[in-house]
């Protein structure tokens, strides 16, 4: 990370030096909910990175509020696809609470795919 490259700048017409920095550092923030497809707090399954929580019965009990502080199955990126897929056909069915209903229960909500499903929708 800390490494220094040479590369040639086609638009300054010069070399130039430079770095990668990656900025993949754990965080908990609107944008990082953002860009994984995340609902946050207004889903049943509030993490973005694993599948921890549940409906608020469910986490209002002993055993669910406990829960919330263990670490859930990991999301994967096919299954969040899928999920924008399923609610794309939702969409389909001119129904925007079984879209809402299901971006709760799963805690997928795209935001570019949101656009297209209220277009759908409408």
């Amino acid at each position: 990370m800390e490494q220094w490259h040479n590369a040639y700048d086609c638009l300054l017409k010069e070399e130039i030096l430079f770095r990668a920095i990656s900025r993949v550092d754990a965080g908990d923030n609107p944008q990082q909910a953002e860009l994984t497809s995340q609902i946050g707090l207004q889903g049943d399954l509030k993490c973005r990175t694993c599948k921890a929580g549940g409906t608020a019965l469910q986490t209002e009990t002993t055993e669910g509020y406990k829960s919330l502080y263990a670490p859930g199955v990991p999301r994967t990126v096919e299954e969040t696809v899928e999920e924008i897929k399923h609610q794309y056909e939702l969409a389909f069915t001119g129904t925007e609470s079984a879209v809402k209903a299901s971006q709760t229960a799963t805690g997928t909500k795209d935001t570019i795919a949101q656009w297209w499903i209220a277009k759908i929708i409408q």
